[in-house]
């Protein structure tokens, strides 16, 4: 995985979720630089956005978080 400042791609095989506290100490160093591994291989989200927002939609409880 390459850093977008260090022409990496915006895409999901090139972004993984961490902290603000990780994402912070990482910056736009490679994982080797800081000797950092990832505990798992990345995979494909199961989860779709549109399927997701639609779903948080149909839920009232969710209607002041979710835009319309």
């Amino acid at each position: 995985m390459h850093p977008r400042s260090r022409g990496g791609r915006h895409e999901w095989t090139n972004v993984v979720a961490a902290c603000v506290r990780c994402n912070h100490r990482k910056a736009d160093r490679l994982l080797h630089e800081i000797g950092w591994e990832l505990p798992f291989a990345p995979r494909a989200p199961r989860w779709s956005v549109s399927f997701g927002t639609a779903a948080a939609r149909s839920d009232p409880l969710w209607a002041a978080y979710v835009p319309a």
